[in-house]
């Protein structure tokens, strides 16, 4: 439960963080064409879907080793990068097993693990920028506590 309550901002900006993402990657890859609104959604809906499949594999990989990682933080912070990398690598095998046992044809759908592994990587980054960013929050936020409590011990 703590890494709910350390990384909470991480879920709640993460969504629409990977809506945005997504739509701006549609419009740089499609903007010469001409803009269809159905693709910018699909697109906005693929990066919400993303994003909430590294948040799920960041928090599971931090309840799992929850107990390990209190005292550093740089592992906090990788553990959380590889467990973003690793939710959207499951989410590639998982669109790859059920486009093959749906589909009848061979449709190629291999391809969606190379989607994954390489929408890994910019998860795994982003990730990491976040959670080093609520961790410096969270140090500053302590580092203050502790010089006011030291100004009151001192009667300063």
């Amino acid at each position: 439960m703590e890494a709910l309550r350390r990384y909470w901002a991480i879920m709640v900006i993460a969504l629409p963080l990977g809506a945005v993402l997504g739509v701006v990657t549609y419009l740089a890859l499609f903007a010469s064409i001409g803009v269809a609104l159905f693709g910018a959604a699909m697109y906005g809906t693929i990066g919400a879907v993303v994003a909430l499949s590294a948040v799920l594999g960041a928090l599971v990989s931090g309840f799992a080793l929850e107990r390990h990682v209190r005292k550093s933080e740089t592992v906090r912070i990788g553990v959380g990068a590889l467990g973003a990398a690793a939710g959207v690598f499951v989410l590639g095998v998982v669109v790859t097993i059920v486009d093959k046992l749906t589909s009848s044809g061979s449709t190629g759908g291999e391809a969606f693990i190379f989607v994954g592994t390489v929408l890994a990587i910019p998860a795994s980054i982003v990730a990491a920028i976040m959670i080093s960013c609520v961790e410096a929050r969270l140090r500053s936020r302590s580092e203050k506590a502790t010089a006011r409590s030291w100004q009151d011990f001192n009667g300063l």
